[in-house]
C-alpha cells in the first residue's frame, strides 16, 4: 500500500519510580519487580528512537480495570499528548 504509520503508540508503560533512599528495592519485592519492568520500558522505548523517527506517544499502565472507563483515560491522553480526536 506504500503508506507510512501516522504515529506510534506506546502503550502499558510502567511509570517510572524513585527508589527511596536511592537504593534498589530489595529482591522480591513488588517494588523491585516495578524497577525492573520500568527498565525493560526504558530499552524498548530506546530501542524505538533509534528505529522509529515519526511521531510516537507512550501510555502508561493505568490501575484501572478493562472497560469503558479505561478507554475513556486511553483516549483523554491520546487527545493530549498526540492531538489525536476521540470519536
Amino acid at each position: 500500500m506504500g503508506r507510512e504509520p501516522d504515529l506510534l503508540v506506546v502503550n502499558q508503560l510502567y511509570p517510572a519510580v524513585e527508589p527511596s533512599g536511592g537504593s534498589e528495592p530489595p529482591p522480591g519485592t513488588a517494588l523491585f519487580l516495578w524497577h525492573q519492568r520500568r527498565a525493560i520500558n526504558e530499552q524498548q522505548l530506546a530501542r524505538l528512537a533509534r528505529e522509529w523517527s515519526g511521531p510516537r506517544v507512550e501510555l502508561p499502565l493505568l490501575p484501572v480495570e478493562r472497560g469503558p472507563k479505561l478507554a475513556r483515560q486511553l483516549a483523554d491522553l491520546l487527545v493530549s499528548d498526540a492531538g489525536w480526536s476521540a470519536p
